[in-house]
């Protein structure tokens, strides 16, 4: 199965990159794998607070799918995996390649305008 990979973060670019790779993925009978990367925190006193700030950086990824998928018209028909992952981007982005053979594509957003 082909697989689509889109690293999300809070912009407008990386919810249009969501959007393009749903359509693709629904398109050719894929998949979408979101990843949301998070700053590693060098120490973390309250183990708990950083489990409730994934959690919160998980719903936040489930509701730009939510919202992307209603905007193409085909909730419940895209298969999509989110997963939170905590580190440097790119060697994230790499180790989640490396990881999943079926990744076909990264999709990433671009910023509006001619800049």
């Amino acid at each position: 199965m082909r697989t689509y990979l889109v690293v999300i973060d809070d912009t407008a670019e990386s919810e249009m990159a969501l959007r393009f790779a749903a359509r693709r993925a629904l398109k050719t009978g894929g998949s979408v794998e979101i990843l949301i990367v998070m700053d590693r925190t060098e120490f973390v006193a309250w183990g708990d607070i950083q489990a409730e700030i994934e959690d919160e950086a998980r719903e936040q990824a489930e509701t730009v799918v939510a919202r992307a998928l209603d905007m193409l018209g085909e909730e419940g028909q895209l298969q999509s995996r989110i997963t939170v992952k905590r580190g440097k981007t790119a060697t994230v982005i790499r180790e989640a390649i490396a990881a999943n053979r079926e990744i076909a594509a990264l999709v990433l957003g671009a910023a509006p305008g001619s800049n």
